[in-house]
């Protein structure tokens, strides 16, 4: 017998000598229920597959009439394939009711369209009864099928539903935001191969870029000024960097900043960030370097960097005796 992947080994001896094997896996329990529920879901798909041939024949051999065979089924079968369909969506919402209530509705609305195009059939070849029979099929497999869904629909109390829906809100605010940043780099990665033909250099930014905010009249009252988009090609300069609210914008101004040709050490890195944000705290511009240059920059080496002061050297306990020469006196080379 093969061993399984990961299965725990355990020790087995025989006649003194022991190896390391793999225990058999234990069998599930049989279950009745599951059994029956399993054979269920199966006479409900035969079931399925038998109306959706008969009401396809019958809707068919209606439209046939009037254009050829193979547009007339094919049409015939869109009738099914709506309520059909219509379950399948029933079945991924059936932990929210509130989502899955639209398909069930409209679900119920084709399988009536289906049922009169079954009767009309019938009436059209003078067998009115067999026509409803036929249509009532479709209903009874309807009917069937809705039951088995909400058999394996499970209902949620209030709270626990609530914090389903919130978890799927932030499953797709998590999907939404990777369309964008797909997006996002799909339009760089074209952007580049364009620099990339036409010879220009890759460090070379063509943001929109911001005037400084003008001043604010002291008679006025306090607004927010708006922001005025400059032709690329200028600088950022610091204040225009200082009244930037907009994240994206800012980290632009950032890269920008970091893309100069000058920007070769830690210390130029620093300032350069420094001069395009100032607003941001040395922690704050300590993350921007490593996120986007992988250098390792301390929070107290931008404050360093920002004051232009060296470090202070270390101080010395209260009381405690001068290490260097008294003040007053000149060394030399006797104590």
């Amino acid at each position: 017998m093969k061993n399984r992947p990961g299965a725990p080994q355990v020790p087995y001896a025989i006649g003194g000598k022991v190896h390391m094997v793999t225990p058999p896996r234990p069998k599930l329990p049989r279950s009745l229920d599951r059994v029956l529920l399993g054979a269920i879901t199966v006479a409900c798909m035969l079931l399925l597959v038998a109306v959706i041939v008969w009401a396809t024949v019958n809707i068919g051999e209606l439209l046939s009439e009037m254009v050829p065979g193979w547009a007339a089924y094919g049409a015939a079968s869109a009738f099914n394939l709506a309520w059909v369909i219509c379950l399948g969506l029933e079945w991924i919402d059936r932990h929210n009711p509130d989502q899955a209530n639209a398909p069930m509705v409209a679900g119920w609305v084709f399988l009536a369209a289906e049922m009169i195009a079954v009767g009309v059939h019938g009436h059209r070849e003078g067998a009115l009864e067999i026509g409803i029979v036929g249509a009532a099929v479709s209903a009874i497999v309807k009917t069937v099928w809705t039951l088995l869904l909400k058999r394996y629909a499970t209902p949620l109390d209030p709270m626990t539903q609530q914090w389903v829906d919130a978890e799927r809100a932030q499953l797709a605010a998590e999907r939404g935001l990777l369309d964008v940043q797909r997006d996002a780099l799909y339009a760089r990665g074209q952007l580049g191969q364009y620099r990339d033909a036409l010879g220009l250099d890759a460090r070379q930014r063509t943001a929109p870029q911001l005037d400084a905010a003008p001043a604010a009249d002291p008679a006025a009252p306090t607004v927010a000024p708006a922001a005025t988009l400059v032709p690329a090609g200028q600088s950022f300069g610091v204040t225009a960097a200082a009244t930037v609210d907009d994240p994206v914008l800012l980290a632009r101004i950032i890269d920008a900043a970091l893309a100069d040709e000058g920007v070769r050490t830690k210390s130029d890195m620093v300032r350069a960030v420094v001069t395009a944000a100032p607003r941001l705290t040395a922690q704050e511009i300590a993350d921007e370097i490593a996120k986007r240059r992988g250098v390792e920059v301390k929070a107290s080496y931008v404050r360093t960097i920002r004051t232009g002061r060296p470090k202070s050297p270390t101080a010395q306990p209260i009381g405690a005796e001068p290490t260097g020469p008294a003040r007053g006196h000149k060394a030399g080379p006797y104590l």
